[in-house]
């Protein structure tokens, strides 16, 4: 039987992604919609990212200005047994597990009843496989829209998918860019731009025996600390 009337929602997407808190005790079942969506975030009751790190240091930042901890957090967007889009929040150590799973795996995910427990989501043993006629449905959800909407901080759109690189696993955790990573990114360019430029002064501006010093030879070196210093 048919299903007549449908919005343009359903029509091109898969609706309306809800957090799923799961409380201590309880256990769901569905599949894997996609990759594990991690951000550096202030764990707190709602935690959010940390807008520092994700557009810079001129951003203004709550979570900074309260000194709250920073935990990379990761967010599991899941199709719940009867289809519904949900996304649950997860530690760091449950990564590893998630990193070795495919796209649509028929999983369970819940929560111990005990103070300070976090999700956790496995593979099930019941196994069943994935069905669905809707085409989005059938691609590695992208949860950054619905998350910048939770978390009440739209501005953050581009950069939280910016933040995001491509992960060749439909389920594996995306790794981002840090700090320390991209400054050794920079220097090694500089570096590399360094060497080029003496290569080329030294080649237009030959050095006759007894001429002082060039100036190009006369450029800070980096140091042994991947910084760069003054002779």
């Amino acid at each position: 039987m048919a299903v007549r009337g449908k919005g343009a929602l359903e029509r091109c997407g898969v609706g309306h992604w809800s957090h799923d808190k799961c409380p201590g005790g309880e256990k769901r079942y569905g599949w894997l919609a996609g990759d594990v969506h991690v951000f550096p975030c202030h764990s707190s009751k709602a935690s959010k990212p940390c807008a520092k790190l994700l557009v810079g240091d001129h951003a203004k930042c709550p979570g900074c200005d309260a000194n709250v901890e920073i935990k990379e957090l990761g967010y599991v967007p899941l199709y719940r047994q009867d289809g519904k889009p949900m996304f649950v929040v997860v530690q760091s150590y449950i990564f590893e597990t998630l990193d070795v799973l495919k796209l649509h795996t028929h999983v369970e995910w819940g929560r111990e009843k005990a103070k300070g427990e976090g999700i956790w989501v496995r593979k099930s043993e019941l196994n069943r496989p994935w069905h669905s006629t809707i085409p989005a449905k059938m691609r590695p959800a992208d949860l950054t829209e619905a998350l910048c909407k939770v978390w009440r901080m739209p501005e953050l759109l581009a950069y939280a998918r910016a933040w995001l690189l491509p992960s060749d696993n439909g389920v594996s955790p995306a790794p981002a860019e840090k700090p320390a990573t991209v400054l050794a990114q920079v220097h090694e360019i500089e570096d590399r731009a360094r060497a080029e430029l003496r290569a080329v002064m030294k080649r237009q501006f030959p050095l006759r025996k007894g001429e002082p010093q060039m100036v190009e030879d006369l450029m800070p070196e980096p140091s042994a600390n991947g910084k760069h210093g003054r002779k």
